[in-house]
């Protein structure tokens, strides 16, 4: 937590891996994660909590949140592909994958809010968010040598930045 005055900021990075190939919706995988206190999941949950009050609020007490979903690929190694379709496929996967986490917390946001609000994500002028694929240009095992390294190459992360009093 880093404190200015009295506003504070505090950032939460969170990481799922584990997408089997092809695959990029975020529900599944979200869910092969363990469940419990500390957890993934349950951090995940607490910035949800988070957001949710940020966009209730809507800036009336200082609060405000900025929210970055970051998509990743595996390199795509598959014979007879040029290296333009690799690519390209690497940063379709990293954009879906992106894009439908992002789908995911949009819904998990609006089901916290007790004043219904659809488009939160574009009605609060308290929230800004941003989604960036970066294809398979940051893997956690270059080259991969297994499928649980490809597996673990194949992630989303969610960052989260809490801003508000002290």
């Amino acid at each position: 937590m880093l404190d200015r005055g009295e506003r504070t900021m505090n950032v939460i990075s969170l990481e799922f891996a584990g997408y089997l190939a092809g695959e990029v919706d975020f529900g599944p995988v979200r869910d092969r994660h363990p469940v419990g206190p500390g957890t993934v999941r349950d951090q995940l949950d607490e910035a949800v909590q988070r957001i949710a009050s940020t966009v209730e609020a809507d800036g009336a007490f200082g609060q405000f949140a900025g929210l970055t979903v970051v998509g990743f690929s595996d390199r795509n190694d598959t014979p007879g592909l040029s290296c333009d379709q690799r690519r390209a496929s690497e940063s379709s996967a990293s954009f879906d994958r992106a894009g439908f986490a992002w789908q995911w917390l949009q819904q998990a946001v609006a089901d916290q809010l007790v004043t219904p609000r659809p488009d939160w994500w574009d009605s609060s002028g308290a929230v800004t968010w941003f989604i960036v694929p970066t294809g398979a240009a940051i893997l956690e095992h270059d080259p991969p040598t297994s499928e649980a390294e490809r597996r673990r190459n194949r992630r989303v992360k969610f960052v989260f930045s809490f801003f508000g009093p002290a």
